[in-house]
């Protein structure tokens, strides 16, 4: 009997346990569910059928009407431990991009519980066309020779297969699924304002700006008028009218206080919605709405027709009826006014933290850091105690001394308008605890300090390379040792709201690093640090900027003709721009400025027709990517050719259009030494170790009209250290800025001035510094200048200085008869004192 009941005893604590471990493991699983993680698994891929031959699947490709487009999606069930992929399934959707007839294909794997997977893929349309799916086949089942082939319907735009449960691991559970589509004639470009000519949308302050320079950030205070100004102009391709077009405007508070975003948004049947927006800071809380608008169209070669419309309060619709494709006389525009009331809202919030218990005794700090407002001012109150400082966020005092003793603090914070909000916090005593300072914080627990140094920083992102990099950063500082780290992340330097995982044993002095993947290529990302030393912690004042490098061009070469050569690439992805320069013998370098720059702009080809016979060419060209300051290049493609002797000329034929524009671009740039009595700016001059040195550059806008997207890098040969100071238009910014900064639009008659200075380098045996800048743009080639400094010794320099104070010509001889009876009476007390010396 004992021995059975032993028996049933064991087979309980047996069921348990598995039971448990399968509770435990599923855990597990779910922590590494995920498709397609492993190097040897296929990428998404796409080529086109009907003109490719060679069947290479590609990431970006080019098609024509008619043609058949073959994608194709693997998955394979990476998870670890092994985990079936219940309800998987793999969807496929086709969606236009913002650069003409060009599509964006998606594809993503999902399963419940799993990580979805996505992959993208490019289609550039040679016209406006469409692209829509029309069969596909699954492979699955793989046999050790063969998948098993099924077909599965596919059509329109957006594709989902079902593919039932997926178990973990290679064939024979993995498997393909190969899409068909169909590029059709059906115009698929029917946008708006897509061309690089097009006014942005603009606002700026009537009252306080007379230079009336259209922005997209301003501020305002109470009876400020604002002038907001929308262009438009029917961009499709081919050319259709666009019926019941509207222009909406719309103003709305973001979540920081007292600003506003406005939102443009032109709309017409059938097309595209076009959408930009601007921003209004206003100085308090106030309010801004609509009070007129004037519709600017019917361009008549020399002005427009000026159409008032009526426009109230924060959204106003404007009619503009049937728009015809193209510029004057189709295109117009409309300015409306708004006004800035001084109307007032209370937003303001108190937050005096949550509730704690603490150690009979200790040091409490309170933190009313959470409250919100404007201009706040704190006032705490606790009941059985004494605050240090009532009037400030986090004010201390000391916990009864008896356990159980509840401490009621209240907060009153009021704003710049008087408008008050209160809030409370429990501070409880008890006998358990460490000691130290207790501070309590808005919404966190209790935290007890236990001191100690603590600091880091982030050292660069590096290996910046098809949408993966390396964050590095290392402590400064770890007291007590045994720190951890976690790096913050996003696309907004005010919202970093991804992270790490915890890089954890750091100490005093050690470098880490962590490898950031499949970010978006092409985009801007701030990263941020966050370190911690028991419970204490330290987080970097301001985010790193970075920006993923684009893919470089595919398929660039180009074709001798002649005299000329053509040029054609595909645009890589995450560019939103492509640059090409040309060298002559040697391939170019991207800063130099002695290579010819033959293309900056966005079309897929271009013509040199400033070749020479019997030459040596290398064609370079690299993607640009830009947040609208700083700008990223890929890495270089290039492509040479051999010219030889022609005699045929080639005639290229100029097609007028309505708008005729000129485009100038004049650059100039100077150099001055601040430690010489000599300030003015020269384009060459002379300096000694250790001198200062100014450096100035000024580029124009000398035509009519606005030049977009300009590029200005600054080359300085070695021998100047210690720069710093750099400014651009009375602004300062990092000297990061100085290598390769980027300009969105440069208006007519605008002037863009940069300053920055540097230290002659003693360590240098240079005798010549050239300091060189170039500039170029999507309408203009590109534009470079040049200064030079002469490095001289301090004694020749301080000599030069001397003869070139002295007087020059027929004033000479005094100055000489000067020089002879110095020299004598040296010369005289050189001897009485060897005389005197001997006796």
């Amino acid at each position: 009997m004992l021995n059975i009941i032993k028996k049933k005893i064991l087979s309980i604590l047996a069921i348990l346990t598995i039971a448990l471990f399968g509770f435990f493991t599923a855990g597990i699983v779910n922590a590494a569910s995920e498709f397609n993680s492993d190097a040897a698994d296929y990428d998404f891929g796409v080529y086109n059928a009907t003109l490719d031959t060679s069947k290479v699947w590609k990431t970006d490709i080019t098609a024509d009407a008619g043609n058949q487009i073959k994608l194709r999606t693997y998955y394979h069930n990476a998870s670890s431990p092994a985990v079936v992929a219940d309800n998987a399934t793999i969807n496929l959707s086709i969606t236009p991009t913002a650069t003409a007839n060009k599509f964006k294909v998606t594809s993503t794997i999902s399963a419940t519980g799993f990580t979805s997977f996505t992959e993208e893929a490019y289609i550039q349309l040679s016209s406006a066309e469409t692209i829509s799916f029309n069969a596909a086949d699954w492979y699955h089942n793989y046999n050790g020779s063969a998948y098993t082939i099924t077909p599965v319907s596919a059509s329109g735009t957006n594709v989902t297969i079902n593919l039932g449960s997926v178990a973990s691991g290679y064939a024979p559970n993995d498997g393909l699924v190969v899409f068909y589509a169909t590029v059709s004639t059906t115009p698929a470009s029917k946008v708006f304002n897509s061309n690089a000519a097009d006014y942005d949308f603009g606002v700026y302050n009537a009252t306080l700006d007379t230079s009336k320079v259209w922005k997209t950030d301003i501020t305002a205070d109470a009876g400020n008028q604002i002038k907001l100004r929308t262009y438009y102009h029917n961009a499709s391709s081919p050319a259709v009218v666009a019926d019941n077009a509207t222009i909406n405007l719309s103003i709305t508070p973001t979540a920081t206080a007292n600003k506003f975003k406005v939102t443009s948004t032109i709309s017409a049947t059938g097309f595209t919605s076009f959408t930009e927006e601007a921003y209004i800071q206003l100085s308090s809380a106030e309010t801004i709405s609509f009070n007129a608008a004037d519709w600017y169209h019917n361009y008549n070669g020399s002005a427009y027709t000026i159409t008032p419309v009526s426009a109230s309060g924060t959204n106003v619709t404007i009619n503009l009826g049937s728009v015809a494709s193209g510029y004057a006389p189709n295109d117009g525009l409309v300015v409306l006014t708004a006004n800035v009331s001084s109307t007032t809202f209370s937003t303001v919030v108190a937050n005096a933290g949550s509730d704690q218990s603490v150690t009979v005794g200790s040091t409490v700090q309170l933190n009313g850091s959470s409250s919100t407002g404007t201009g706040l001012a704190y006032s705490w109150s606790c009941t059985g105690a004494t605050l240090n400082d009532a009037t400030i966020v986090n004010p201390t005092f000391v916990a009864s001394s008896v356990a159980g003793t509840t401490h009621v603090c209240t907060l009153i914070v009021t704003d710049s308008s008087s408008n008050s909000a209160s809030d409370t916090v429990n501070i409880l005593t008890t006998t358990s605890g460490g000691g130290g300072v207790i501070t309590t914080s808005g919404g966190g627990g209790a935290i007890v300090y236990y001191g100690g140094s603590l600091n880091a920083e982030i050292l660069n992102v590096s290996n910046n390379n098809g949408g993966s990099v390396t964050l590095n950063g290392k402590i400064l500082d770890c007291e007590k040792g045994n720190c951890t780290a976690i790096f913050k992340w996003g696309t907004s330097a005010d919202n970093l709201s991804n992270t790490t995982q915890e890089i954890t044993g750091l100490n005093q002095g050690d470098t880490f690093s962590y490898n950031l993947n499949n970010l978006e290529i092409g985009k801007a990302y701030y990263v941020g640090l966050k370190i911690k030393m028991q419970t204490e912690s330290f987080e970097t004042d301001s985010p790193l900027k970075f920006i993923t490098k684009p893919n470089r061009p595919d398929s660039f070469n180009g074709v001798l003709n002649n005299n000329a050569i053509n040029l054609s690439w595909i645009m890589g992805k995450g560019g939103s721009r492509i640059f090409i320069k040309r060298g002559t013998g040697v391939c170019p370098e991207l800063n130099s400025t002695s290579d010819t720059t033959i293309y900056f702009g966005d079309e897929t080809k271009t013509i040199d027709n400033t070749i020479l016979a019997n030459q040596s060419y290398c064609y370079r060209a690299w993607m640009i990517s830009s947040d609208g300051l700083d700008v990223v290049f890929s890495d270089p493609i290039e492509w040479s050719v051999n010219t030889t002797k022609t005699t045929e000329v080639i005639t290229t034929t100029v097609t007028t259009t309505p708008i005729v524009r000129t485009y100038e671009l004049a650059l100039k740039n100077f150099v001055r030494n601040s430690s010489s009595n000599k300030l003015e700016w020269q384009k060459n001059i002379d300096a000694s170790l250790g001198d200062t040195v100014e450096f100035y550059v000024e580029f124009e806008n000398k035509g009519d009209t606005s030049l977009y997207n300009i590029i200005t890098t600054n080359n300085l040969s070695e021998g100047i250290t210690n720069i710093k100071n750099v400014v651009i238009n009375d602004i300062n910014y990092p000297n990061s800025i100085l290598d390769r900064s980027f300009i969105r639009e440069l208006k007519p008659n605008e002037i863009i001035r940069i300053t920055f200075e540097g230290t002659i380098d003693n360590s240098e045996e240079t005798t010549d510094i050239t300091f060189s800048t170039e500039v170029y743009s999507n309408q203009t080639k590109s534009v470079t200048d040049t200064a030079t400094i002469n490095k001289v010794d301090s004694v020749g320099s301080i000599f030069a200085s001397f003869l070139e104070s002295l007087p020059h010509g027929a004033d000479w001889f005094p100055w000489i008869i000067l020089i002879l009876i110095i020299i004598i009476l040296i010369l005289i007390c050189i001897v009485i004192r060897d005389r005197k010396s001997k006796k």
